[in-house]
């Protein structure tokens, strides 16, 4: 049977966290077929060895792409097209690793959420936030959010998105080839760019932060290497749009360079 709604995990180096974004995705209730894609990006922990165990125990539910070659290395996450294009059905969800999901009803709630208003491109939650140093968790998003988003808010808020929230339309996204820049902001993006993006304060999914292996630790004490990151981003937005973004991408741009300054001048 033909999946309705396809799960896109990807992972590297995460066998402490990969058993609770496995178990998270395979206890969704659904009144619809899903299935789990797993991009593990030639690992050397032992991960690949548990996702083995889970594709032998789920059989076609879980379908595996193992690497021998680590892709992010070479493409950044241009893999991610590979990932998508083997999936399954009208809709796609995305975890990483290290992420988890709680809410054994997060699919069928966004899925309804999709179906139910065609203005609708993109279902997004809140989360809780996951030191995995100190154990401390918080609220992902701590001040309230308006239900309905779009370019602007992808652009000059801060991030807002939990990437294990995601939950959107697979024809509208389409995966560029950027390096140095994340998937998960530029999906973000597309899928305001084609409708509006709901946002709900329930809390579904946990994010961890400084895990190992994440983006989340590799980036906490190289600002600069971030900041690179989101101009290049923003490069793509004013390429892809044709300038129809302009005026918030310049706002956005100036947003950083206020976040350089302060940064070295000691303030933040």
């Amino acid at each position: 049977m033909l999946a309705k709604l396809s799960v896109c995990l990807i992972t590297y180096n995460q066998k402490d966290y990969i058993k609770n974004a496995l178990d998270g995705i395979l206890m969704q209730k659904t009144t619809f077929p899903f299935k789990v894609f797993i991009h593990d990006d030639a690992s050397t922990d032992g991960t690949a060895e548990i996702l083995r165990r889970y594709k032998e125990k789920h059989g076609e539910k879980i379908h595996l792409i193992i690497r021998e070659e680590n892709e992010f290395s070479k493409n950044g996450f241009y893999f991610f097209k590979d990932l998508i294009e083997r999936t399954e059905g009208e809709y796609l969800a995305i975890c990483e690793g290290d992420d988890y999901w709680i809410d054994s009803s997060k699919l069928e709630k966004q899925v309804g959420i999709l179906q139910g208003n065609e203005k609708y491109s993109m279902s997004i939650h809140n989360a809780l936030r996951e030191n995995v140093v100190s154990g401390e968790r918080s609220s992902f998003n701590k001040k309230k959010l308006p239900q309905e988003m779009g370019v602007r808010d992808v652009l000059l808020r801060g991030w807002f998105a939990p990437t294990a929230s995601f939950v959107f339309r697979k024809e509208n996204v389409v995966i560029p080839k950027i390096p140095g820049v994340n998937m998960d902001i530029v999906m973000l993006y597309q899928n305001a760019a084609k409708g509006i993006i709901h946002y709900s304060e329930e809390v579904s999914s946990v994010y961890r932060y400084s895990a190992l292996g994440s983006l989340s630790e590799r980036y906490r004490d190289d600002r600069s290497a971030l900041y690179k990151k989101k101009f290049a981003f923003l490069r793509y937005v004013d390429r892809s749009s044709k300038g129809r973004y302009v005026i918030y991408s310049f706002l956005a741009r100036m947003k950083i360079l206020a976040a350089i300054v302060l940064r070295a001048l000691g303030l933040r």
